[in-house]
């Protein structure tokens, strides 16, 4: 397996592990900045290394008013978290 690979899902597993011991009203908060930037360049990694699936990957996090001025995207953790499960399984296919 390629080793840019094995970061990327060593990176979504590591989301995923710390948001299933997050509190269920954690998981309602919106995904800091940082965060959703990190996970939208995990998404890119993923597009550009397995292009037929750009037409079934997740969507990209945005930040927009009001939540633009909190440094928040406009989705929950709850939301990552699912993503972040979508993506694995997807990743888990293509080997």
């Amino acid at each position: 397996m390629d080793d840019r690979i094995q970061v990327i899902r060593t990176k979504l597993t590591s989301i995923k592990s710390t948001l299933e011991k997050a509190s269920e009203q954690r998981k309602k908060d919106h995904v800091s900045y940082h965060t959703g930037e990190d996970y939208n360049a995990i998404l890119e990694a993923i597009a550009a290394e397995y292009p037929k699936l750009n037409g079934l990957l997740p969507p990209k996090m945005i930040s927009s008013p009001p939540y633009i001025r909190a440094r928040q995207m406009n989705v929950t953790y709850l939301d990552l978290e699912i993503f972040c499960e979508q993506l694995l399984n997807l990743l888990a296919l293509q080997d």
